[in-house]
Formats: structure tokens, sequence, C-alpha cells
């Protein structure tokens, strides 16, 4: 289970006619992410938030009235054909992650080859949209992408290694041996980013998108939050290990919370030690965990789990106390 809540910003998109190869994606990897621009993960991911939003009535990103009337057919049948997928999860429903994981691995932006792990009426859809999507949005959905990629990659690496480390102590979990693979991409539904399982060979698949983490910290801030969700399963194991010893339920999203509070308390202490601007992390937690109704989640995490960090207990007795207040709470 792997998740990254927050909210979306929509944008308008400026439409680029240009069909000149851009240059390669700026190479970003490491021992922790592995960075790409992936033009079929892109329109993928496109795709779905368009019918997403053409269901809505919301504002749609691709103005179909600049479409001639073969191209405006060909794109409402792709549109058409992602009914089923955009209502499915990209986190949480396994064929959608193995659908992103495959993609997330043909190269190039030519026709997309056969393959037993892809829908053959979603393959025929992405094929169908392609050629559109490549002339008209993909030259510069790319350029945001590679710019991000190259205005952050330093920043990351010189942070991710003993941030995962911090991590993983602070969990008490086992980071994971592999890198995460990342696709930045603009439509991340309603997430800054999002992580679920990955390829084989990866610790975790994270989409990013570029639009919503221009400001330094904040792209800091989110990228190194996803590699917790590559050890989700020892924080729930050990969240539901203690409830069950104190015989009582805590909320399903106390996980999430308990990895948002932790992986941002670090990060702003990385970034603090650093000399780097951290008090606007600070308010865009505060704006979280009160957008997702965890006031009450917050002030325990406050009171229990904020002395452990601070080094001022045992990750025992604050797991203790914090599955206790967090239950009692739930119950009021």
């Amino acid at each position: 289970m792997r998740l990254k809540i927050a909210w979306l910003a929509l944008g308008t998109l400026v439409f680029s006619q240009t069909t000149a190869a851009p240059p390669p994606t700026p190479a970003c990897a490491d021992s922790v992410f592995r960075f790409q621009t992936n033009f079929w993960m892109n329109l993928h991911l496109f795709l779905r938030a368009a019918w997403r939003r053409r269901n809505a009535n919301i504002p749609v990103q691709m103005n179909v009235a600049q479409l001639d009337a073969a191209e405006q057919r060909a794109w409402t049948s792709a549109l058409d054909a992602y009914a089923g997928p955009a209502n499915l999860s990209l986190i949480m429903d396994g064929g959608m992650v193995r659908l992103s994981n495959t993609l997330s691995g043909v190269e190039g932006d030519g026709a997309l080859p056969p393959s037993a792990s892809i829908d053959a009426a979603i393959a025929n859809a992405l094929n169908t949209a392609a050629p559109i999507y490549r002339v008209r949005l993909w030259p510069q959905h790319r350029r945001e992408d590679d710019d991000w990629i190259a205005a952050h990659c330093s920043d990351i690496q010189r942070f991710d290694q003993p941030v995962k480390k911090a991590i993983a102590d602070a969990l008490h979990a086992t980071p994971p041996s592999g890198p995460i693979l990342v696709d930045v991409a603009r439509e991340t539904g309603p997430t800054l980013a999002y992580t679920t399982t990955g390829p084989d060979g990866t610790a975790g698949h994270t989409a990013i998108a570029p639009q919503k983490n221009g400001d330094p910290e904040l792209a800091l801030n989110t990228i190194l939050h996803e590699i917790s969700h590559t050890m989700d399963d020892n924080i729930i194991d050990a969240l539901n290990r203690e409830a069950a010893r104190q015989g009582v339920r805590v909320p399903e999203d106390l996980w999430h919370a308990l990895t948002l509070y932790t992986t941002g308390e670090i990060t702003r202490r990385f970034l603090g030690a650093d000399g780097r601007p951290v008090a606007g992390l600070d308010v865009e937690r505060a704006k979280m965990f009160e957008r997702n109704g965890w006031r009450s989640i917050l002030a325990a995490l406050q009171k229990d789990w904020q002395p452990w960090l601070d080094g001022h207990t045992g990750f025992d007795a604050a797991l203790g106390s914090l599955v206790h207040d967090a239950a009692v709470t739930a119950q009021k």
C-alpha cells in the first residue's frame, strides 16, 4: 500500500506545433533514484486525466477545437477507451500498476509494440492518440520534465542517501536495495507524486508532477518522502502489531500520517542544517494534515512521536503511546 496525498493545482497549457527532436533526457541516477522522461507514461497518465476531466466537466488540457476532424475523432476514440482505466486507482489497482510498469520500460515515441502486459484496447488507444499528443503537447511536456530533472537532480542526489538511511532508522524499517524508478509526468492525479511497486530490479515506481513541485524545498520534500513508500509494509506491520497488543483499533490512515510527519521532519532537519529555508515546509505540512482531517492525529504525533524523533524516548514507547492516543481519539 503506497500513497502520497496532496492537492491538485491545474494550469493552462500553451500548445506547441514544433516537431523538432528534443535533446536527450538529462541523466540523473544513483543508488536511491533513477529519473526518466518517458513518452508512453506521460501519454497514459494524460489520457486518464483527460477522460476524468471530460467526465467531470472540468476544462480539458487538450484544445480539441484546434484539431482537424480526423484528429478529433481519433482523440475522442482514445479517450472513450480510457473510460474503464480512468476509474481505477493508479496506486491500488494491480492492473494499472502493471500497465505503468510496462509502459515505463518502452523506449522512444514510435508505435507501441504489442505486449501481453497491455490490454489490446488500451494499446490501440495509446497508438491512436500518440501522433496527436506527440505533435501538440509532447514537446512542451518533455521540456518541462527534462527541465525539472536538470534543475533538481543535484539537490536530490545531495540528500537522498542520508535521508533514506534516516527514514529507515526512524521507522525501524529495512531500506530497499534497488533504486526507485521515477517518471516525471504532469498528470499524477490529485497528488504531488505517488509511488507503487516497481518493475523488476527496482525498489518502487514513482510518478512526480514537475509543475506542482517547482519550489526547490517542496520538490525535495516531495521526492524524499516517496522513499518512505518503499518501506510502508514495515511501519504498517508495526502499528498493527502494537494495536493488537493493546486490543485497540487505529485510524486506517495512521500509517500514512506517520510517514508524512516523519519524512517531513527528517527533510526539514537536513535542509535546515544546510541553511535552506524550511518555514514553508512546516506550513505545508500543517495544511496537508488539516485537509486530510488529521488534526487529532497531528496532535498525537507531536505529543508521542516527536520525542522519539528528538531522541528523548525509545521507538517502542513512542509507538505504544501513539497507538493508544490515536485509538482513543478515533473512538471519540
